[in-house]
């Protein structure tokens, strides 16, 4: 993930649009879990520009990939899930999008349940 570091920088420099094209270029090369952290990535870019609708969509879609993902223990894959999960909620949360957060309440509880912590 040679681009990671080249986004680092750009963050630092708070040149987030920026950081978001390379993190794009990068999520098509990569695969899981990498894609998991790009996806953490591109949300983070879009929260530091305010854009907290599209950073909760980033959260959701890594959520989705940890989920979708066989690599074991399914615990661990839980926990990644609810944290994506939750910072989704916290983004819908300060936009006030009611639908939305009420269509992942369940989502997260069904985690919780299937997916007892370590």
């Amino acid at each position: 993930m040679g681009g990671i570091s080249h986004t680092l920088a750009l963050a630092e420099a708070g040149e987030f649009d920026e950081a978001l094209e390379v993190l794009m270029k990068e999520l098509e090369r990569s695969g899981p879990p990498e894609s998991e952290m790009v996806c953490e990535w591109i949300a983070l870019c879009y929260a530091r520009l305010g854009d907290m609708g599209r950073a909760a969509e980033w959260y959701e879609a890594a959520a989705m990939l940890v989920l979708s993902s066989d690599s074991p223990p399914l615990n661990r894959r839980g926990a990644d899930a609810l944290y994506f999960l939750e910072s989704a909620l916290e983004c819908r949360s300060r936009v006030g999008n009611e639908t939305a957060k009420s269509r992942l309440l369940p989502v997260i509880e069904r985690v919780r349940k299937t997916c007892p912590p370590r």
